[in-house]
């Protein structure tokens, strides 16, 4: 008999992998002017399969205090109070606000936004979390926030952030880019609030749901990836012979249960790592090195993958990614959230997430790979429950070959 499952994760869902995962309904669901019923207990549903770009955008602006368009004028990072992580509070000069700047205390004309990751020039040092929003001076964007802990944050991470250009909004997070003013209207609609002629664009751009191509063994730029900025700036592990050993903590209950045994939980996740290094043609390799103790991340000099509450709305899994000034990673880190049902016997039930599966997208993420936008390639930032997605496609392949060729 299987172990009592989260009251939330009933029905088949769609996991978001970003850079992470952050779990959705697959079965259809609305969110429109008249349907602002999402709860905080309730996920997103972003599905570009199984629902419209509208659909996705007006659930963002459903949960959101504060929306903005602007650009980034200073990011500021720092380490947490444990010294253990590096975030950065961005500032957003604001050109428009679609919702809530004055009864929100929103000043006119900046915002400031916290958000995981960033840069220490002095110390040399920097932190990429795939599933947050990262910024750079001078991009024009717009956000959705929400206010936590008197600080506004990004609803649901890098979901929330679109790089506006040439009229068209990028969203890395969901892999995919519409024109600006279908974005603005559809999350204008969520709120029941008319779309300014001011905060349209001036002229449209000729893009559907996606603006790349296909990658192919000659487009080392991957058109065919949507990725977080960080990746065009060749942060790699240290070649030739890249690799890197890692250290697992199955510190979870969920073990030696119907969903797996220990045993079953470790072969998930070094599977899901020995994957990427059996490409052919690759000079890298991930090997598992043990087990360690830690129950959190953060930067240690180690890399490890440890199980973590981190509550429902959270995604199901990311990584984290350390570099220094030379853009050499150092080191790497995943949490799973122990929040989630997991299945590492390779039959997961409709509501629980493939450990194998989820793991082989986050090791992507420490290879610095981004998200694709073809649905069929584990970098694809979406996951059904219930299914498996344990083979990497030609273009994972490729992304891994062009950056640790042999």
């Amino acid at each position: 008999m299987r172990r009592s499952r989260n009251p939330y994760l009933r029905t088949p869902l769609l996991v978001l992998v970003c850079f992470s995962l952050l779990v959705a309904q697959s079965l259809p669901v609305t969110a429109t002017a008249d349907s602002n019923h999402l709860q905080a207990s309730q996920p997103l549903p972003l599905s570009t399969t199984d629902q419209p770009a509208g659909v996705i955008f007006a659930a963002l602006a459903a949960r959101s205090d504060l929306i903005v368009r602007g650009q980034v004028s200073r990011v500021h990072s720092f380490w947490t109070d444990n010294h253990t992580m590096i975030a950065s509070d961005v500032t957003i000069a604001v050109r428009n606000s679609l919702l809530g700047a004055a009864q929100n205390g929103a000043a006119q004309n900046h915002v400031v936004v916290r958000t995981a990751g960033g840069y220490l020039p002095a110390e040399g040092l920097g932190m990429l979390s795939p599933h947050a929003a990262n910024f750079t001076p001078g991009e024009e964007v717009l956000v959705v926030l929400q206010k936590q802990g008197g600080i506004w944050e990004m609803v649901d991470g890098a979901a929330g952030k679109f790089l506006l250009q040439d009229g068209v909004a990028v969203n890395y997070d969901l892999a995919l880019a519409q024109p600006v003013d279908r974005v603005l209207s559809a999350m204008a609609a969520a709120q029941r609030l008319p779309v300014l002629q001011s905060q349209l664009p001036r002229h449209d751009h000729p893009f559907g749901a996606t603006a790349v191509a296909p990658a192919t063994e000659t487009t080392p730029a991957f058109a065919g990836s949507l990725y977080i900025k960080a990746s065009a700036e060749s942060r790699k592990w240290p070649t030739p012979h890249a690799g890197a050993p890692y250290y697992l903590n199955l510190n979870t209950v969920q073990v030696d249960q119907a969903n797996g045994s220990s045993a079953d939980f470790r072969n998930a996740v070094m599977a899901a790592a020995a994957s990427w290094g059996a490409v052919a043609g690759v000079d890298f390799k991930l090997n598992y090195a043990g087990t360690t103790a830690a129950t959190q991340t953060g930067y240690d000099g180690v890399n490890e993958i440890l199980f973590m509450h981190k509550g429902n709305e959270e995604r199901a899994a990311a990584a984290q990614v350390w570099y220094t000034s030379d853009a050499t990673i150092v080191e790497a880190d995943i949490w799973i959230n122990d929040d989630y049902t997991w299945d590492a016997t390779g039959a997961p039930a409709a509501d629980e997430v493939d450990l194998q599966s989820a793991l082989l997208h986050e090791f992507g993420h420490w290879l610095i790979l981004g998200h694709f936008t073809d649905a069929k390639t584990v970098m694809y930032p979406r996951l059904t429950t219930g299914t498996l997605k344990r083979e990497l496609q030609k273009q994972d392949q490729i992304g891994i070959r062009t950056i640790y060729p042999q």
